[in-house]
């Protein structure tokens, strides 16, 4: 990411994802698939600073998760959690 870059990124909170959680997955995922390293860390990093920056949290019955969902991640907002609650 660069000086540049990081202004568009101020209403998300992409900012403040812990970059060692990142890498750590990273390693993780290329001891597990060994196709994985096909991508460079700073591809991946980037990648995940794309989803993070669309995600929302999901409550299914109690249980929060962040994913991707279709057209809820067009909410416009500003450093504030989207939750979308379900309860079945």
């Amino acid at each position: 990411m660069t000086d540049e870059e990081l202004p568009f990124l101020e209403a998300s909170d992409v900012l403040i994802t812990d970059p060692m959680h990142i890498e750590k997955a990273y390693q993780a995922l290329c001891q597990r698939l060994p196709q994985m390293s096909m991508f460079s860390y700073p591809d991946f990093k980037k990648c995940m600073y794309i989803v993070a920056s669309r995600d929302v949290v999901v409550d299914i019955l109690g249980v929060k998760s962040r994913m991707l969902v279709p057209f809820a991640d067009m909410l416009n907002r500003k450093n504030e959690e989207v939750t979308i609650k379900f309860d079945i």
